[in-house]
């Protein structure tokens, strides 16, 4: 659908075929509605928060400016995990860790095509956290997802005390560099800051969880992280620092770009804290 068209299908709550089958006029309120919505679409505004919703993986997920919106590549993510889940053939129920969840789009969709695992989600942003906690309960899987507010350097060290341990690591973190922030088109200027500052090299979340995701996986555990791009040779080689990782794979987006930087873990060699810089 254009935009015009689905600015219509929402203030109108119907589908695209009955703005031509039904051609009714708007009333003067609806009028009102739609320009308004032109208007904001014209300065800038991203249209999944003017829609107040989004899809991903066919699930519809409110948005707003709490949350960053979902991109196509994150789907790649989540089908990839899921078709290696699905391989493995699991028995036993899986714990699975996503980082930064923003929206909550990748534990919920995990939650709604996997059947065997609970997920922990996680977010430094509040507000995030309560965004995510009501798509899980549009979509009836909130009872398959723990979320916490809390940042990812005390959450980590917490589990890790804990002796918490995750089947997968699984995160889109922020990977913008902090100097570029204010060079970013003018819808991404839109979105949380916070959602996507990566630091000064835009690697500083990937650094911490290759690192520190050693002391959170179970033997035969699986990290997948979603990256800028140029970044995924360097996250590469940054999983090979570590020699409990192993099978890395990079996969390609839908324009050919590396995307996706994806290990497995094992507990067959020692652990190893080179601190990465």
């Amino acid at each position: 659908m254009t935009e015009d068209e689905q600015m219509l299908t929402s203030i109108l709550d119907c589908r695209r075929i009955d703005l031509f089958v039904d051609k009714k006029a708007l009333t003067d309120q609806q009028e009102s509605v739609y320009n308004l919505m032109r208007q904001r679409r014209n300065n800038g505004e991203p249209l999944q928060y003017i829609l107040g919703h989004c899809e991903f993986m066919g699930l519809k997920l409110k948005v707003d400016t709490r949350v960053l919106i979902p991109r196509p590549e994150t789907e790649i993510m989540v089908d990839e995990v899921l078709k290696r889940l699905h391989q493995m053939k699991y028995k036993r129920k899986l714990k699975i860790l996503d980082i930064g969840t923003g929206s909550g789009n990748i534990a919920i969709a995990l939650a709604k095509f996997y059947d065997l695992c609970h997920i922990t989600a996680i977010d430094q942003s509040e507000e995030a956290v309560n965004l995510a906690r009501e798509n899980a309960n549009t979509h009836a899987c909130a009872d398959k997802i723990e979320f916490h507010h809390q940042n990812m350097t005390s959450f980590f060290f917490d589990q890790i005390n804990n002796r918490q341990r995750y089947d997968v690591v699984i995160s889109n973190p922020p990977y913008i560099k902090t100097k570029d922030l204010k060079d970013l088109p003018a819808d991404v200027q839109y979105e949380p800051k916070q959602a996507l500052d990566g630091g000064e090299d835009g690697l500083d979340f990937f650094k911490f969880i290759v690192e520190y995701s050693q002391l959170l996986l179970n033997s035969n555990g699986l990290v997948m992280l979603e990256c800028g791009d140029d970044q995924a040779p360097i996250i590469g080689r940054m999983f090979k620092l570590f020699p409990r990782y192993y099978d890395l794979e990079i996969i390609k987006d839908y324009t050919q770009t590396e995307r996706i930087v994806a290990s497995k873990f094992s507990y067959k060699t020692e652990y190893n804290s080179l601190g990465i810089k």
